[in-house]
Order: C-alpha cells, then sequence, then structure tokens
C-alpha cells in the first residue's frame, strides 16, 4: 500500500485546510507553540478556525526531517504523513480480519481492497485528519475484539487510548466513544451487555473521559471553558426552529 502511494504522491496542497493544518506542524516544530500567523492572509477570503494539536504533533518530526535532509521539501515530507498513517491502517485491518479468524489471503484482499478500492487512496495523497482517525478507530476495534475475548486490561487501556487521541485529533470523533463503549461491555459468549460494577464502571470511566477530552479541547480551540453551553442553554433554538 505504502509503495502505491508514493507512486502516486504529489506533495502539494488542494485546500486551505491542509495548508492550516501544516502551519501547525510549522508553528509546532519551529517552537512557536499553537500560534499559526501563517494563516493571517486567510482572514480575508477563507477564514480558518484553531485545529486541535493530535496530528500537529505526530507531523513534526517529519517536519524537522524534512529541514535536516538538504534540498528537501518540508511541505513534502509533511504531507507524508498521511501515506504512512494509510498503509499501516491496512496492516491493521490485515491484523484485524486475522483476528476474527479469516486466512492470510483473505486478510490481505480485505487490506487491499480497502487501501486502494476506496477513499483511503485519495486522503493518503491529502493531509486531512480522516486517515489518522482511521488508524486510531481501527487500533481500538483490534484492542476492543482482544478485551472482549479476555485478553485483560491492557486491551482495555489500548482501546480507551486510542479513542482519547482521536479526541485529540478532531474533537468530533467522540460521537464513536458510545459505540465502543457498548461493544466493550457487550459479551459475545452470552449475547447481551455485561451492565454489572464492571459494566457501570466502564460507562462512567468513559463518560467522564469524553466530557473531560471534549471540554478541554473546546477551551483549546474555541477558549470556551463550557461546551455544553453552546448546544443546550446558549443554543439559538429560536433561530434553529425558524431556519426548519
Amino acid at each position: 500500500l505504502l509503495a502505491v502511494y508514493l507512486l502516486s504522491f504529489a506533495g502539494q496542497f488542494r485546500s486551505i485546510d491542509e495548508y492550516a493544518m501544516y502551519a501547525r506542524v510549522e508553528s509546532l516544530a519551529q517552537g512557536q507553540g499553537l500560534a499559526t500567523p501563517q494563516l493571517a492572509f486567510s482572514a480575508r477570503h477563507h477564514p480558518v478556525g484553531s485545529l486541535e494539536p493530535g496530528q500537529p504533533l505526530l507531523a513534526a518530526p517529519l517536519y524537522a526531517l524534512g529541514k535536516a535532509l538538504p534540498g528537501a521539501s518540508t511541505v513534502a515530507a509533511v504531507m507524508l504523513f498521511s501515506a504512512l498513517v494509510t498503509a499501516a491502517t491496512g496492516a491493521v485491518l490485515y491484523r484485524l480480519a486475522r483476528t476474527l479468524e479469516m486466512g492470510p489471503g483473505a486478510a490481505a484482499l480485505t487490506a487491499l481492497a480497502w487501501g486502494i478500492g476506496t477513499t483511503a487512496w485519495p486522503y493518503a495523497r491529502s493531509f486531512f485528519r480522516e486517515p489518522l482517525l482511521g488508524l486510531l478507530w481501527c487500533l481500538a476495534a483490534c484492542w476492543c475484539l482482544r478485551w472482549q475475548r479476555g485478553r485483560g486490561r491492557w486491551a482495555l487501556a489500548g482501546t480507551l487510548a486510542a479513542l482519547a487521541l482521536a479526541a485529540l485529533v478532531k474533537i468530533s470523533s467522540v460521537g464513536a466513544a458510545p459505540v465502543f463503549l457498548l461493544a466493550l461491555l457487550w459479551d459475545p459468549e452470552r449475547r447481551r451487555l455485561r451492565l454489572g460494577r464492571r459494566g457501570w464502571a466502564l460507562c462512567a470511566l468513559g463518560l467522564l473521559l469524553a466530557l473531560g477530552g471534549a471540554s478541554v479541547l473546546w477551551q483549546l480551540r474555541y477558549g470556551s471553558a463550557f461546551p455544553l453551553a453552546r448546544y443546550t442553554w446558549g443554543y439559538p433554538w429560536g433561530r434553529a426552529a425558524l431556519v426548519a
């Protein structure tokens, strides 16, 4: 998969959102923190808001590599991130298929069909956040499956860590947390949810992690310490009803 992506690699931005993500990577790699003065020009024609710090932090080493190599382009080096991440997702999909007791050939065909026959390929040539989210969700699915099969607490920790990192990459990904929570509580042998002390503890832990993480990320991105207010008492219900 990585070979296919590199053969079709362009190393060019196609949207202001990709450049905004690159600007955050550049600022972090140069020690300027989360400030992005490179985007001041976009306020006139296409304002871009602040972005979550997850992907820029992970892609910053590629920027440093591009600076260290003579004649290399930092833009092209940073955009290799999506190609590497998407290829890694194919490897995780192969591992997931093997865990589901598929044969080596069927698992390899599944990974190749996803990596070449879906939108994974064009996204691998971009610098959007979706490729990294795909990798994190696939990792969470693998660890969740191991947890269902009684593989220990490390599988649970891995699932929760992948979901937490996904929220650092894109705050809207917290919408997937309830789905994974149900999967963690599901007992495949009895075909029902585990709702004992363990189950309720997982529910409480997942809810606290989701709310706490969402609050912190919302404050970092929008400068508001009360993210739920935007959708409850602070939401313009009258205007929304009028539009509907």
